[in-house]
């Protein structure tokens, strides 16, 4: 493409100069070789080419071309380029042109100039799709043409006219005469081409009230970068900004500039993942802030960097420790009573949810926004807070989302309302039963999202509803579309925290629901891919531990058991879990263990697992922590043959409890829970002895399991009725139930479960699914 370019650009400028033209009478090119070798025209390189081409141009049309390439844009900005032009060009509206160099007396502006340059061949009309650059083609295309440089060797060749030691004055009077001419609104319109234009030449301002003026056009252009997420060229407007001040701006009428610029570059590195960096901002706050409403931001910032690189004890100290000083108060984390400063905190909400209109929607709905400026501060760490206490200390975290709700309705409402109304109502269905109150605030939540079109809010608020809980009340399947959604408004908005919180809960939901392994293996690769870029370490952590079961069950380590391979080490995670008193990493790994090694058949380790769990489970309300746990912790105490009859007992007694709880989330959500109940039956059934029962709620359990789509719990459903149908030397029986089992797994995904079976009832089957 270059050499094309090159060989016709080079033919161009020979017939310009009158040594290739084309005989008319002979019918035939001729070239004027010893004119050609006396010419000026270059034929070295496409610069120098392009560089005696422009100088060729009247001096406006080389200025034009000298602006436009300094500017930069993809497409010539006419309204930037008419500014500067108008001031660098003192006699720019008295020069004459026409195409044939005849001198008329024509005004030049900037449409005619680009035109002019446009019929020499340097620049095309974007805005034409064909490869005609004749000036008739103009005509015929519809609206104002949109210009641009016809090759990137054109505009260097423009910028190299400038010379190097002048470029960055230029550079800088190009910044200096856009902010003079430019309308506020197209000064924010170009925010990031004056920024651009203004730093090139910083370097050569001194003087300090200037500086302080284009650090302030970064902190603008900066402001707008993270509006589009765009994190990288944020940062890079808003450290220059930085750099441009010095201590001494901080004493004086740019205080407001400093403090924005350091707030913004801390939150932009937060968001990036860059932590370190940000802790440099926010020490900088911290050092020359005048009070310490101007370092809430700061604060607020802090707490969300601690918890997203999993220091949820030091985030949840340092929040609290911010709260004290706005003047909301908690019990001490050690007291021994705080379980029940709980219970009356939580008695105490649900009065004060009454005293606003009997706590109905349509009047919560109703509430007055929240106005007050430390109010407002407290309701944002208290949000960041919510969560970090969810995942470290699961008793604070109903005292934070009770606090939320008391303060909406008597302060009004704010973004951190909705999700606290979804949160409480988590509590209120997990902890204490209300399953219709808490389907009833979840849906709050969603309605006043949507009516203050708090967009923004939208990623943390879907997190809450379709992650704790919708799982209650419809197929865990329902909530993946809008959990994707979470993800990616979050990340259009920048709340990539939020955003990957909702990516966790894809696949957590995803795994839990009987997705296909593969599948859910290239979201796992993808999401955890940008939880690492981004350094979310609890999201990351959590996604993780399932997608390291996804590549078990796939067959992508050693022992399908352990949680250790390509992708973590268990004891590794385990051992940063305990140091974090982190209860929900606990969980997962005791849960997905105790599912592994129930599916592998080793139903000892199955018993431990589930024991553990138990414990790790108690209070935390997802999904996988209280209906998988308590579904497999019923089979496994079923599972374990030749024990005393103490411990037959005992796993009787855990088996009745786990299908007692199970018929009641059934009752919630038949999708989720119907067959778990009736696999829960049969495996009763199969314990007692009742052969005909088992068989019958054995063949149920798989119907409606397939029917739900939990096309794994489908497959174990198959596997258990098969063995316990060998046990009672049913061949034919057997051997349907097995075959049906590794064709689910086989569907699954689950390669090493395939394997397992194969390996372990080749006599049964002879032919193997494709």
């Amino acid at each position: 493409g270059g050499n094309m370019f090159f060989a016709t650009q080079y033919m161009l400028s020979l017939h310009d100069g009158g040594f290739l033209y084309f005989d008319e009478d002979a019918w035939r090119w001729r070239w004027d070789v010893e004119g050609i070798n006396s010419s000026e025209i270059s034929c070295g390189s496409i610069v120098e080419l392009m560089i005696g081409k422009i100088r060729r141009l009247s001096p406006v049309l080389q200025q034009t071309l000298k602006i436009a390439a300094f500017i930069g844009s993809a497409v010539i900005d006419e309204v930037a380029l008419q500014a500067v032009l108008s001031q660098t060009c003192s006699d720019f509206d008295a020069i004459m042109f026409s195409e044939s160099q005849e001198e008329e007396c024509v005004t030049l502006n900037v449409a005619s100039a680009l035109k002019a340059v446009f019929a020499s061949g340097l620049l095309i009309n974007s805005m034409n799709s064909s490869a005609d650059t004749s000036l008739s083609s103009l005509e015929k295309e519809e609206g104002t043409p949109k210009y641009r440089f016809a090759h990137d060797r054109i505009q260097q060749a423009a910028e190299i006219l400038v010379p190097r030691s002048e470029r960055a004055a230029f550079h800088l009077e190009i910044g200096r005469i856009l902010v003079r001419s430019l309308t506020s609104a197209e000064l924010e319109e170009r925010s990031f081409l004056v920024a651009d234009q203004m730093n090139c030449g910083a370097g050569l301002v001194s003087d300090r009230d200037e500086r302080a003026e284009i650090a302030d056009l970064n902190l603008a252009a900066g402001e707008r970068a993270m509006a589009s997420s765009a994190f990288p060229s944020a940062a890079s407007y808003l450290n220059a900004g930085i750099d441009l001040l010095d201590k001494e701006h901080w004493r004086g009428p740019y205080y407001d500039i400093c403090l924005a610029l350091r707030n913004s570059a801390a939150e932009c590195e937060v968001a990036a993942g860059n932590f370190d960096a940000a802790q440099v901002h926010i020490n900088a706050i911290m050092c020359h802030s005048s009070s310490f409403r101007d370092e809430l931001r700061a604060h607020e910032l802090l707490v969300s960097s601690l918890g997203s690189r999993g220091k949820l004890q030091e985030a949840i100290g340092t929040g609290l420790d911010v709260l004290r000083r706005l003047g909301v108060k908690f019990p001490p984390l050690s007291s021994r009573f705080l379980s029940s400063h709980v219970a009356a905190d939580l008695v105490k909400t649900k009065r004060i949810l009454r005293s606003c209109g009997g706590g109905k929607n349509s009047a919560l709905m109703r509430l007055p926004l929240m106005s007050d400026p430390d109010k407002l501060a407290a309701m944002r760490v208290l949000d960041h807070l919510g969560f970090f206490a969810y995942l470290g200390n699961r008793e604070l975290a109903p005292l934070i989302y009770s606090r939320i709700v008391q303060m909406s309705v008597r302060h009004g409402i704010c973004n951190a309302s909705s999700t606290a109304f979804a949160a409480y109502g988590m509590i209120l269905g997990c902890v204490l039963g209300q399953y219709a109150e808490m389907q009833r605030l979840g849906e709050l939540a969603l309605a006043l999202t949507a009516k203050c079109e708090a967009r923004e809010c939208l990623p943390r608020v879907h997190a809450t509803v379709y992650m704790l809980i919708n799982p209650w009340t419809s197929n865990v399947r329902n909530s993946l579309g809008p959990l994707r959604e979470g993800y990616r408004i979050g990340m259009e908005v920048g709340d990539v925290d939020n955003a990957l919180l909702n990516a966790q809960g894809v696949i957590n939901l995803a795994f839990h629901g009987g997705i296909v392994l593969p599948q859910l293996l290239m979201d796992a690769r993808s999401f955890s891919e940008q939880m690492a870029f981004y350094k979310q370490e609890t999201h990351l952590t959590n996604t993780l531990l399932l997608y390291q079961t996804v590549m078990n069950f796939m067959g992508y380590s050693r022992d399908p058991l352990i949680l250790t391979g390509k992708i973590i080490d268990e004891k590794e995670i385990m051992k940063d879990a305990n140091d974090n008193k982190n209860d929900v990493v606990r969980s997962i790994i005791y849960v997905m263990k105790l599912i592994l090694s129930y599916h592998f058949n080793n139903y000892e380790v199955a018993a431990k697992m589930a024991v553990k769990s138990r414990v790790a489970n108690m209070s935390l309300g997802h999904y996988g922590g209280q209906v998988v746990q308590r579904f497999y912790d019923g089979l496994s105490a079923l599972s374990v043959r030749g024990v005393s009859l103490k411990q037959r007992r005992r796993s009787l007694s855990i088996a009745l409890r786990s299908l007692k709880q199970m018929k009641k989330f059934a009752r919630r959500c038949e999708d989720n829970c119907c067959h778990k109940v009736l696999f829960l039956k049969a495996e009763l059934a199969a314990f007692r002895g009742r052969k005909s029962d088992a068989a019958e709620y054995y063949v149920r359990a798989i119907g409606r399991a397939g029917e739900s789509g939990f096309i794994h719990e489908q497959a174990l459903a198959c596997e258990r009725a098969g063995l316990y149908m060998l046990s009672h030397g049913e061949q034919v029986l057997a051997s349907e139930h097995i075959k049906q089992a590794r064709e689910l797994y086989f569907q699954w995904g689950a390669r090493a479960k395939v394997d397992q079976l194969d390996r372990r009832f080749s006599a049964l089957h002879q032919t193997k699914p494709p």
